[in-house]
């Protein structure tokens, strides 16, 4: 790849924010610091300054694995990007390209919800098989059709019970993601989009796989995907720890007042009713 200057006219009337002495020629893309021939290179048609060259040749040299699945195989890819945002997430949101993709993204993210979830589908895949065999046997025995159509009708439910749990685990973080986007927005951060937060979102759901690990694993996860998402929206969007994480408190907390109230409420009336 290579980083060599456009060749640009001189120019408006000014001087280059890393060198003083030279006159400026364009404007940095990323950070809009103005620029002069010797710092400013372009990739791929773009203007950067020096300061912002390597963060997005990274980003264009070494992309989420996820996103080159094609090349390196899917369970590669997967494995790859799990291992990344599990262990080193700083590198992966660095290498993540803000823009696009998000498809690819959702792809990966419905699988770290399915991967969260498969404790509480392996129990409903145990009920559906019973309560299937259970009415076929009723069915068999010659007993009441409505009887037989009721049980069946039970485990159809489970099935798409059992469909519909990661769709719905994994709508419910795109919500927190939005959310805090609107939040980073209102401080004045934010600025590479909408579509970077969701995309942040997705590959940390690449921690769902923690919940294999029954009563653990949900618990954990939740926080994990928390932290990560600190970590995440700070570099995708280069803006400090502190402002991200400044603006998801408050989003998890809106989101868990209702459930605490709730509980609140429960205790007081039983002990009420105990009095």
């Amino acid at each position: 790849m290579e980083f060599a200057p456009l060749p640009v006219p001189r120019g408006p009337a000014g001087w280059c924010g890393s060198h003083p002495t030279r006159p400026l020629t364009g404007v940095c893309a990323s950070c809009g610091v103005f620029t002069c021939v010797e710092c400013e290179v372009s990739l791929r048609g773009v203007r950067y300054c020096d300061d912002c060259r390597e963060l997005h040749a990274r980003h264009l040299a070494a992309p989420v694995p996820w996103e080159e699945r094609r090349e390196i195989g899917r369970f590669r890819a997967w494995w790859r990007t799990t291992v990344e945002v599990t262990a080193r997430p700083h590198l992966l949101f660095e290498h993540m390209r803000p823009h696009g993709d998000l498809g690819s993204a959702i792809s990966y993210g419905l699988v770290g919800c399915t991967l969260q979830s498969s404790t509480q589908q392996l129990f409903l895949a145990l009920y559906v098989v019973a309560i299937l065999a259970v009415g076929i046997a009723v069915a068999l025995s010659g007993a009441s059709g409505t009887d037989a159509m009721v049980i069946l009708g039970i485990g159809l439910g489970l099935i798409a019970m059992m469909v519909a749990t990661p769709l719905l685990v994994f709508c419910s973080f795109m919500v927190l993601a939005s959310m805090q986007h609107l939040a980073l927005r209102l401080v004045g951060a934010g600025q590479n989009g909408l579509n970077t937060t969701l995309k942040v979102a997705c590959y940390a759901l690449g921690t769902g796989w923690i919940g294999i690990v029954p009563y653990f694993g949900a618990t954990v996860q939740p926080i994990w995907w928390t932290v990560l998402m600190v970590i995440g929206t700070a570099k995708a969007h280069r803006c400090s720890p502190t402002k991200a994480l400044v603006t998801l408190v408050p989003v998890l907390l809106a989101c868990v007042a209702p459930v605490v109230a709730y509980i609140v409420v429960i205790v007081i009336a039983a002990i009420v009713e105990m009095l």
